[in-house]
This record gives C-alpha cells, sequence and structure tokens, in this order.
C-alpha cells in the first residue's frame, strides 16, 4: 500500500554519487559528502511533508501518526467490524433460505438426507454460484448443520409456509433465486 504524494514528494531524491577519483582519493570524505547531500535533500522533502498534512513544522509526533494513519494499515480507523478478508456470504437470509430449499427437498423426497440434498441443490441456481469452491455440496451441508436451529431459518420457515399457504411459491423460488444475483 503507498500513498500517491505530488509533486516533489512524488519524486525520488537524486544525489549525485561520488566520482571514482573522488572516492579513490578519499574514501570517507566522499561517502561523507555524499550522506550531507542525501540528507540535505532528505530535510527539504521532510518539510514539504509538514507542509503536506497540515502539521506545524517540528512537531514530529503528530507527523509520524498521519504518515501511519495513511500507509499502516493498523492505524486506519473504521465503522465497520469485517472490513478485512472476504465478504460475508453466508448472512441470516441466505442461511434461512437454505434450511428451507433442503427441508423441502427432503420433504418431496423422503429418500434423501441431508447430505444428498445437498448434493442435489450445490448442482443448481444459486446454490453452485452462491458455495463455488471444491465441494460445494459438503459446504451447504455444514452450513445447514450450523444454522437448522438458529432464528433465521425459523423465520424461512415461517415464511414459506405463509408462501404455501397463500399460493406463492413461486415468489418464495424467485425470492432464492436472486441470492445468485
Amino acid at each position: 500500500m503507498s500513498k500517491k504524494f505530488k509533486g516533489p514528494l512524488g519524486k525520488p531524491i537524486f544525489v549525485q554519487p561520488p566520482g571514482l577519483i573522488e572516492y579513490l582519493e578519499s574514501k570517507e570524505d566522499a561517502l561523507t559528502k555524499y550522506s550531507k547531500a542525501v540528507n540535505v535533500a532528505r530535510a527539504e522533502k521532510l518539510s514539504l511533508l509538514f507542509e503536506h498534512y497540515g502539521i506545524q513544522q517540528g512537531d514530529f509526533a503528530a507527523l509520524a501518526m498521519a504518515l501511519a494513519s495513511d500507509l499502516v494499515q493498523g492505524f486506519k480507523v473504521t465503522t465497520e467490524r469485517n472490513q478485512v478478508g472476504r465478504p460475508t456470504k453466508w448472512d441470516g437470509i441466505s442461511s434461512g433460505y437454505l434450511v428451507v430449499e433442503i427441508e423441502r427437498l427432503i420433504e418431496k423426497n423422503p429418500h434423501l438426507n441431508v447430505t444428498s440434498a445437498a448434493a442435489h441443490l450445490a448442482k443448481r441456481d444459486p446454490w453452485m454460484d452462491f458455495v463455488g469452491g471444491k465441494n460445494p455440496a459438503e459446504r451447504l451441508r455444514q452450513q445447514y448443520e450450523e444454522v437448522e436451529h438458529d432464528k433465521w431459518a425459523k423465520v424461512c420457515r415461517d415464511a414459506f409456509r405463509a408462501h404455501e399457504a397463500e399460493g406463492t411459491v413461486d415468489e418464495w423460488d424467485k425470492s432464492v433465486l436472486a441470492l445468485g444475483s
């Protein structure tokens, strides 16, 4: 992660290295001269850095904090808890839909168990795109077992029963398919 600075702060410092004759005459003097030239150029850039951040010249603690906030992930402030890592796929509603869909399959086909119902779902939209990975059927089974007793599973079961009672199961199916989009 690098912050893009403009103008002189966006350009590297170039200091002519000591020439061969100068270096051969006095290695120590040549390196000292070079080091001083680098330090002078850095001091000029440091002054520009204070200006860039609007910090009073010489307030190194404030400058260090401003730089750390811009450049070090651990100094950034966020109001989101799960900013780092992969986005959460399994929220309450998607988990609840999964529970209902597995249970619907088992109800229609009593010879199926959770594992085989998950395998069937893993081959259909939206689940095949939603899960992905090497073994989507196993991931669906694991997710089902993690959430089959939680409040979202109950809410979704109740919602599905309401759709059945009202004859609007096709609306339910559209909602489930919308998970993939």
